[in-house]
């Protein structure tokens, strides 16, 4: 026998689809150098690192070399996954819906412990939905069960999400997993604060609300400045009706709890209340209470100054506060050290940079009307950044126009209906533009025409280039009549499923161009469109009178669908997690095989555009 002197292998790193990792077995704390290689412009890449259930993003600065970017990150001692993200021509690299996961390690190279469980729920989480990772429920619970395996010690901390996500896949395993959680806090001498609140989450998963209730009131007893109490009251103010009895539920809250984001909103409100009321003296009194470099003053002032704007009146006071908005975030984007936790310095930049174009959208308006168009039509530039908003665009027009700025005009209009970006009312702008740029509006008609078609061009090849084929899962609900309606009865025709609720702002925005939709193919037997009411709150007969009464008062002429809850009192519906809907509106369009062809999240505010985009759909799939 003999000894030799072996020099330990060098790492080699980890490759995941196109990104390449420095270390193998990264650990907390470590510096990674990265490699991502892609054949689209220059992405931007930032990756979140977990700490358990919370997520924290983090820009990585990455350079051109030879067509691969590089980039270099320190993962934070605290962490125990990181995920990286990498976006370009405005869409992530979803790494073939997988991701770009990475496990931490101890240094022994053991797995860290609580890292699979924080990797199970991003893929559950908003986050990876967002970023167009779709790994199945199943996959995630079994990461879950092998965590929970090796680590016991740590199943607390996941009481808030492992259970929601365990009974959605199966509801006697997650009852049973919840019963035993349940006992498990039962078993405890004394109830902090956090177990009083574990335990109201673990029954409102099951829909036990009476227990819930319950559990809240001993809470409150307990701990009257706790955070059931704070919950409580915050959900008593918002449930008020009477402005003054808010008033003193604010105070209230003030003398019992030091969150300034909770005392903030409902100043927010107050003040928005009044001024809805007119109550200007009121308004200014609540409004100066925010503190001034906040985005709830911000938020506050251009809403206010956005209503007046529309009711023409008062236009001193909309130009002064609006004013003061755009002032507030220059400032804040001098000033980047309070930056909130769930954003990146990039994202907060793009951010506040988003908060500027729509304050200076309303602040153009304001001058617009007050007659200083060179002004307007200066803000109303840096309002529509890169054209994507058809409102903001057809503003930007009309004061063109007013400005006698003829051939910005034509040539901004024809931009914005090329790029599909456009309104009827900008075709109407372009014409005037025209006819004063050529003398005449002799050719207007070939030349509109032509520009229409770059348009639908661009729509269409956008349309075929998101293209999917997913399974549509089956289901039978019942509509308003109370009828049962199977989505496997209209195999053989393109079907929209439009998922919605009453309270959702863009959902109900969006509705007068779907009507318009519903209308030109109401002919067609081949085409047939589902509303799917999901999401509301209340009892069954609750919901169906609150969704009936809506329809009938719009006259909407709407297929409407009523989605089921997990269990009676659950906040969790049946189809719309079945269909991975994250937020509303969605729309997802099934073509004749029964497949999922397409899946559009969001309302751009054009109903034209989105009849158009519709329309473009309906034909590939009919083709």
């Amino acid at each position: 026998m003999s000894c030799k002197n072996e020099k330990p292998e060098a790492d080699q790193g980890k490759t995941i689809g196109s990104l390449y990792i420095s270390k193998e077995k990264p650990s907390p704390g470590d510096s990674l150098y990265i490699r991502y290689t892609t054949d689209k412009e220059a992405p931007s890449a930032y990756y979140y690192y977990a700490v358990h259930n919370n997520m924290y993003p983090v820009d990585i600065p990455i350079k051109d070399a030879s067509g691969k970017w590089e980039g270099a990150l320190a993962i934070p001692d605290s962490a125990t996954a990181v995920t990286f993200l990498f976006k370009a021509g405005g869409e992530f690299d979803s790494n073939d819906k997988q991701g770009f996961v990475l496990p931490l390690y101890t240094e022994k190279g053991e797995l860290l412990k609580g890292t699979l469980a924080s990797i199970a729920s991003y893929y559950q989480s908003y986050y990876g939905r967002s970023m167009d990772v779709e790994v199945e429920r199943d996959s995630s619970i079994a990461l879950f069960k092998q965590e929970f395996s090796a680590h016991p010690d740590i199943v607390g901390i996941w009481d808030n999400i492992y259970p929601r996500i365990l009974y959605k896949e199966n509801k006697e395993e997650g009852e049973k997993w919840i019963k035993e959680r349940i006992a498990a806090y039962q078993g405890r001498e004394k109830l902090t604060d956090k177990d009083y609140t574990t335990l109201v989450a673990l029954h409102n998963v099951t829909g036990n609300d009476s227990v819930a209730e319950t559990l809240t009131e001993k809470s409150i007893a307990a701990y009257p400045k706790g955070t059931l109490a704070k919950r409580e009251l915050s959900k008593k103010f918002y449930e008020e009706k009477d402005i003054t009895k808010k008033e003193e539920l604010l105070k209230e809250y003030a003398n019992s709890f030091s969150d300034t984001d909770g005392k903030n909103f409902m100043l927010y409100v107050l003040a928005k209340e009044y001024a809805d009321q007119n109550n200007y003296e009121a308004f200014t009194r609540y409004a100066d209470q925010i503190p001034e470099q906040s985005r709830e003053k911000t938020g506050l002032y251009n809403s206010v100054a956005w209503k007046l704007a529309e009711e023409g009146k008062d236009l001193d006071l909309a130009a002064g506060i609006s004013k003061k908005s755009l002032d507030i975030v220059r400032s804040l984007q001098q000033n980047l050290q309070d930056k909130p936790d769930q954003f990146s310095e990039s994202q907060y930049k793009s951010n506040l940079e988003g908060s500027y174009r729509m304050y200076a959208d309303t602040y153009a308006f304001i001058l617009f009307q007050q007659g200083q168009v060179k002004e307007a039509v200066k803000y109303q530039a840096e309002a529509i950044g890169e054209g994507k908003s058809p409102e903001v665009n057809e503003r930007y027009i009309q004061f063109l126009l007013a400005d006698k700025s003829y051939d910005t005009a034509q040539e901004k209009a024809g931009e914005f209906i090329r790029e599909g970006a456009s309104t009827k009312k900008i075709k109407e702008y372009l014409k005037s533009a025209y006819a004063e740029n050529k003398g005449s509006e002799e050719g207007f008609d070939t030349y509109l025409s032509g520009l229409e078609k770059v348009a639908r061009a661009k729509i269409l090849e956008e349309a075929r280039e998101n293209m999917l084929d997913e399974e549509a899962p089956d289901f039978i609900l019942k509509n308003l009549e109370g009828k049962d309606v199977a989505l496997s009865s209209m195999k053989g025709k393109v079907v929209i499923l439009d998922f919605w609720a009453t309270w959702c702002g863009p959902c109900k925005n969006s509705f007068p161009g779907m009507q318009n939709a519903v209308t030109k193919y109401e002919n067609d037997p081949n085409v047939e469109f589902l509303f799917v009411n999901t999401w509301e709150s209340g009892k069954p007969e609750v919901r169906k009178k609150t969704v009936k009464n809506f329809i009938n008062q719009n006259k909407y002429s709407f297929q409407v669908l009523l989605d089921t809850p997990v269990t009676e009192g659950s906040r969790e519906f049946d189809i719309v997690d079945k269909y991975g809907v994250e937020g509303i509106p969605t729309k997802v369009i099934i073509g004749p095989e029964g497949r999922i062809n397409f899946r559009s999240v969001g309302y751009s505010g054009n109903n034209e555009k989105l009849v158009e985009e519709l329309d473009i759909m309906i034909e590939l799939l009919q083709s």
